[in-house]
């Protein structure tokens, strides 16, 4: 198979399964490298060792993040499973990228309330979406109207890595402001089939683009979901006119939601479970900035008496 075919049927895997723009172009560039550091070998020939060498030079020579080198690594395990149906072996002796664990930025309260107050219409439905149910961006971006529970007050999260589906809770402050946000983005999608009949797809993403695009595989008139650039642009305003000096992001209001759920009382497992980690270490960094005396105990002296004189 040559390298053009090959990374064409990548596309269209990738498209079928529908990641995001972000990801497709990540997952295609790191599988051009890895052939390119080969020289342009036909990959079905190389095998753990070749993969090894590859994300061994990334950590060494390149010096590359530790995120970096797990992407690469999630792209060329995609190209073998995915694409080439070919499995690799244990890939556990490379040399890995280690970074120091930095804690978390968290906003209190008070301060989520602040950067709210300063958002307006979608983006602020999307903001309290990634704060209120512990949402990564791209996980709120990719949502569908499927993927609500109303009743029973919970969101299906459709892990793109292979990880399965994962639950997480709906908020129920929420539920009004969802519902009536879902009526205008059918009211969008009725506006696109009056003028475009049935070359328009049906309603798909909560957070649509305002811009129509045709889909590259059924040529039918589609809208993809909001920007990430465009969330994250109005979510940066709304930071700097809350007063809020940190350097918060998407990130920090997703660890917000893990941090209050714990000074709350919610058990680490459970936490876990509703931010999609696979290792329980990942969600321990939260008890490191969770605020009740300053370092998240409680003395069991304060459970007998309130003072001592």
């Amino acid at each position: 198979m040559s390298k053009s075919k090959l990374i064409n049927q990548a596309k269209s895997i990738i498209r079928h399964r529908h990641y995001s723009e972000k990801t497709e172009q990540a997952y295609l560039d790191w599988i051009r490298k890895f052939m390119l550091f080969h020289k342009n070998r036909n990959p079905r020939t190389l095998e753990a060792d070749e993969i090894r060498a590859f994300l061994t030079w990334l950590a060494v020579k390149q010096k590359v993040a530790a995120s970096t080198q797990n992407q690469a690594l999630s792209a060329i395990l995609f190209l073998y499973r995915e694409v080439l149906k070919k499995e690799v072996g244990r890939l556990d002796s490379f040399v890995r990228v280690t970074n120091s664990k930095k804690v978390p930025i968290v906003l209190t309260k008070q301060e989520i309330r602040a950067v709210l107050d300063q958002m307006h219409g979608e983006k602020k439905i999307m903001a309290a979406l990634i704060y209120g149910s512990g949402l990564r961006l791209m996980e709120c971006l990719l949502l569908e109207i499927q993927d609500l529970d109303f009743e029973d007050r919970k969101i299906r999260i459709r892990d793109k890595k292979g990880h399965g589906i994962r639950l997480t809770v709906l908020p129920d402050s929420l539920i009004p402001l969802l519902r009536r946000h879902i009526e205008k983005v059918q009211a969008m999608y009725a506006e696109d089939r009056a003028e475009f009949k049935d070359e328009a797809q049906p309603p798909r993403y909560i957070f649509p683009s305002s811009r129509r695009s045709r889909d590259p595989e059924t040529g039918k008139i589609t809208r993809h979901h909001v920007a990430e650039s465009a969330f994250q642009k109005a979510l940066k305003a709304a930071i700097l006119t809350a007063g809020i000096t940190r350097r918060a992001s998407c990130n920090t209001l997703r660890h917000s939601f893990a941090t209050h759920l714990l000074e709350a009382g919610y058990d680490i497992h459970t936490v876990q479970k509703l931010l999609g980690h696979q290792d329980v270490k990942t969600t321990m960094v939260y008890i490191q900035v969770m605020k009740k005396n300053g370092i998240g105990i409680r003395s069991p002296l304060d459970c007998m008496v309130t003072d001592i004189e």
